[in-house]
């Protein structure tokens, strides 16, 4: 079975979801999105998890760009 975790990035709490429930999610969250007039939607996916494009192409998400970010040295 595949999961997908998910951490807030202040908090310590972890939530672990199958797929199926991933799927739902999903599915209510694109069908809120419409019904509220969204015309594009985007899914971020870090670098070194390509193996998610799987999954988001089920919902019609696909590659579309590549972001590079520098990070400064904060001791400098």
């Amino acid at each position: 079975m595949t999961s997908i975790e998910y951490r807030a990035t202040d908090s310590q709490d972890q939530v672990t979801l199958d797929t199926a429930q991933c799927s739902t999610l999903i599915l209510r969250a694109l069908s809120w999105l419409d019904k509220n007039g969204s015309v594009e939607n985007r899914v971020p996916v870090a670098n070194g998890n390509e193996a998610a494009f799987s999954f988001y192409q089920k919902f019609g998400f696909y590659p579309r760009r590549t972001i590079l970010e520098q990070k400064k040295n904060p001791l400098k």
